[in-house]
């Protein structure tokens, strides 16, 4: 899968894409303006998730997201507890709350975990039920203030990107904006303008959101039986952790580029996901 470097669209095989500048982010329609938001958290989970599978206070991130898949969690606001700091998950468990009551919404979400499910059937197959997977620590660096300032940068431009805009235009929304929110998703109008809401107190948490911690940690994950013997291991890398907001996470910006993507192509895509969706 190949993406353009400039605008960051998919690319078919052997397409090469005519434009010449980075293009400026499309301006969202209304139905698909919100729910985006929630839906990058979603996907975001559930990505790390399956990265784990495959692939002290600074390693909680880590452990937590280890020690659920140990068990076998297929609960995906389990999985988003573990995966995303607090102020992230607080908000995404409120807007799951309201997006549940579409039917079609609710459906989705207990496939994904249906999915996850499965996931962990097919390793019980492949190995023994008493196989655990864990992050074998290796050399530890502190991130310099310098890079932190960089790191706050790019989760603040965020807000000054993206989410500004989209909490200026809610600011302006109607009974007949909520009413086709409503339709769109399936839920009762005053619920769109609680997910509104929500997804309102969400995006302004980034405004000026600032890194004070980080280290890089270096080692790989390993996954191993019942008694102990290694049955897989990844090569080292090195994941970035980061105090955000006063929560200890993965720095997830950093992780982007090796699944082929920025947070302006991330964006770009969900937005097409979205409209699809639509």
């Amino acid at each position: 899968m190949a993406f353009c470097a400039n605008c960051g669209r998919q690319l078919a095989d052997g397409e090469v894409c005519t434009c010449q500048t980075p293009a400026a982010p499309k301006k969202k329609s209304k139905k698909g303006l919100v729910i985006a938001v929630l839906v990058l958290i979603l996907v975001v989970a559930i990505g790390v998730a399956v990265f784990l599978l495959m692939s002290n206070s600074y390693k909680k991130p880590i452990n937590d997201l280890t020690n659920a898949i140990n068990k076998k969690e297929n609960n995906l606001d389990s999985l988003v507890s573990a995966a995303l700091p607090d102020f992230v998950a607080s908000s995404y468990k409120k807007a799951i709350k309201v997006l549940k009551t579409s039917d079609d919404f609710s459906d989705m979400y207990d496939e994904a975990g249906e999915s996850l499910k499965e996931m962990y059937d097919e390793l019980d197959d492949s190995y023994d039920t008493g196989w655990k997977v864990k992050f074998d620590y290796g050399d530890k660096e502190k991130i310099e203030a310098e890079d932190l300032a960089s790191i706050s940068e790019s989760y603040a431009v965020l807000y000054d990107t993206y989410f500004e805009d989209i909490c200026d235009e809610i600011s302006e929304y109607d009974k007949y904006d909520y009413e086709d929110m409503a339709d769109s998703l399936g839920i009762s109008t005053s619920k769109a303008k609680e997910f509104c809401k929500i997804a309102v107190s969400f995006m302004k948490e980034f405004d000026g959101i600032t890194a004070t911690e980080g280290y890089v940690l270096t080692g790989r994950f390993v996954l191993s039986d019942s008694k102990g013997e290694t049955l897989e291991k990844t090569d080292k890398m090195a994941i970035q952790v980061i105090k955000l907001n006063g929560d200890w996470m993965i720095d997830y910006l950093s992780l982007l580029p090796q699944f082929g993507y920025s947070s302006s192509s991330l964006m770009w895509q969900l937005e097409d996901m979205i409209d699809n969706f639509y």
